[in-house]
């Protein structure tokens, strides 16, 4: 009967070791999978920024591309009306003076 009694304590403390090392086996795990979750997301991020910034990169190059473009257009609308106002500036002086003297 100690025999048995003995065999029970022993299974019972078998027991107890492996519900112990499950518990450990399982908080580690847990700690494990915490890490690499954190490492993903830190990853995750990481390319986020990089591609975020890749793209204001693209985006503000194509904005100055834009905005050269458009001044280019400003400077040659404005040098034919500058060319313009050179080739007809008497012109359009004789004509309002005509203007004028015949109200008068």
């Amino acid at each position: 009967m100690e025999n048995l009694i003995a065999k029970i304590i022993d299974i019972d403390e078998s027991a107890q070791e492996l519900i112990r090392d499950a518990k450990d086996s399982a908080a580690l795990f847990d700690r494990e999978l915490k890490l690499q979750i954190e490492e993903l997301r830190q990853e995750l991020g990481d390319k986020a920024e990089g591609r975020a910034e890749e793209i204001r990169r693209v985006e503000e190059t194509r904005i100055q591309v834009r905005l050269k473009e458009l001044d280019q257009k400003y400077e040659a609308a404005r040098s034919a009306l500058l060319e313009k106002r050179e080739r007809n500036l008497d012109q359009w002086v004789d004509e309002i003076y005509e203007a004028l003297l015949t109200v008068s």
